[in-house]
């Protein structure tokens, strides 16, 4: 037996989350619930290395460097189901491989997006030796070939584990919304006749076809081949030339921009790629699907190259302290994708607090308010602080940000010296969050001795 997870469905029967259900009262009540006994497949060696005949060597290489890393960070039955889809892909397509750590990398990024855990790309890209456009660039085809196989069930038979349903919701919604129209374009003179005409729909299977459309980032053929050798590409100086020749030979390569950005001398320079980038994906997605995949963007993977630029772009206005820049892409990102898959709502959170906001700060914090991270934690502090909230309910808020990670503290409190390097991924409560927070938050710490103060105490 093992301890209840948070992704798994409550104990209660609520159909829930256990962390978006009953997590908080027993924590309250030190409550430690065991998840029921679950009968396991093949550990993932026994699946990459004895079950699965590999048409070529550099597949089972691939498989095995993302293996290598994601033991002890995934369960064993999502490492093991990720290989199996690896092994599909491979032997049905036939990928050309110069790099196994490209692929490696975006089947773990692939993980955490199917799992709900975010790691961002750029810590992957350092920890498979590879840059974060080849994750971009790989995930897509990786993602592209998952939405056209009619039994895409990854997740969905481990009895451990509920899938989060947030995505099908979304689709069946576009469902309905897509039968809705076909509705309105015929003219039925009785509610009767409209129900039949749906019902002959399903029976028919001819509903509305909602699924991403597989569409290329770049149109050009010869665009698409320089880009995808400007990924590949290790040499800085050639990989800078290759990105060029994909704008000229397809400017609307909108990848290729993000690639020059991250190449950049320096922030200025980076921030004119980067929206140039914007501009190229937002030309080639068209106004017509902004205004259709509004509330669901990041589904419709032909919407990524922009929502990567976007959210560059707003990162370097933010280091360059064009703040309002910054806040209005944030804002417009969440705006397009509610879920937020990129974590853009902790880089709002701290825009806000910058610019002493604080009233946006709170209804952020209100809007996402099943956030249990050490980052909202602690950055409510800060927004009531300056709102102006009692001595006493700072201390409560203090002390709950305290059980969120009780090894901040001794960063803000300058006990410990920050990392200069950012930690390849973070666990709820761990010193890698910690750490996370601190380089991202402790000037504003730095500013409010009052604050301070008062944690040194409780601590």
């Amino acid at each position: 037996m093992h301890k209840l997870g948070r992704n798994d469905p409550c104990h209660c029967g609520s159909g829930k989350k256990y962390k978006k259900c009953c997590l908080e009262a027993d924590e309250t009540n030190n409550i430690a619930r065991l998840a029921p006994q679950a009968t396991s497949g093949p550990d993932p060696e026994t699946v990459l290395r004895q079950e699965l005949v590999w048409a070529s060597p550099l597949h089972q290489q691939v498989a095995e460097t993302f293996e290598s890393h994601a033991t002890g960070r995934y369960e064993e039955e999502e490492i093991a189901q990720i290989v199996r889809f690896w092994h599909s892909f491979a032997s049905n397509t036939e990928p050309v491989i110069r790099k196994t750590g490209a692929f490696a990398a975006a089947l773990e990024y692939m993980l955490c997006e199917l799992t709900q855990n975010y790691v961002p790309q750029t810590v992957l890209a350092k920890q498979y030796g590879v840059s974060a456009p080849t994750i971009s660039s790989k995930t897509d085809q990786l993602s592209e070939y998952y939405n056209q196989q009619d039994d895409s069930q990854l997740f969905r038979q481990s009895s451990a584990s509920e899938p989060d349903l947030s995505e099908a919701l979304q689709e069946l919604q576009m469902q309905v919304s897509a039968i809705q129209e076909v509705i309105a374009d015929h003219e039925f003179e009785t509610e009767e006749e409209a129900k039949a005409f749906v019902q002959q729909l399903f029976l028919d299977g001819n509903l509305p076809d909602v699924r991403p459309k597989a569409r290329s980032s770049v149109k050009g053929k010869r665009g698409a081949s320089l880009l995808e050798q400007a990924l590949a590409e290790e040499n800085p100086g050639k990989r800078f030339d290759l990105a060029r020749r994909a704008i000229e030979a397809d400017p609307d390569a909108a990848e290729a921009y993000t690639l020059l950005g991250e190449m950049a001398p320096n922030l200025r320079v980076a921030a004119y790629y980067y929206r140039e980038g914007m501009l190229a994906a937002e030309r080639q997605l068209g106004q017509a699907d902004f205004e259709e995949l509004k509330g669901h963007f990041w589904l419709a993977h032909e919407t990524r190259p922009y929502m990567r630029a976007k959210l560059a772009y707003a990162q370097t206005c933010a280091s360059l302290l064009n703040l309002e820049e910054a806040i209005r892409h944030y804002e417009e990102m969440l705006a397009l994708n509610p879920s937020d898959n990129q974590g853009v709502r902790d880089l709002l959170l701290l825009a806000y607090l910058e610019v002493h906001d604080y009233e946006e700060a709170m209804q952020l914090l209100s809007r996402f308010e099943g956030d249990a991270s050490a980052w909202f934690a602690y950055s409510r502090v800060l927004a009531e602080h300056g709102l102006g909230k009692s001595p006493a309910r700072i201390k409560s808020l203090l002390r709950k940000a305290l059980e969120a990670n009780r090894f901040i503290p001794a960063y803000l409190l300058g006990n410990k010296k920050i990392p200069q390097q950012s930690p390849d991924y973070i666990s709820p409560g761990d010193q890698r969050e910690a750490v996370y927070y601190a380089r991202a938050n402790y000037h504003l710490w730095t500013l409010q001795p009052k604050l301070t103060k008062l944690l040194a105490d409780l601590t």
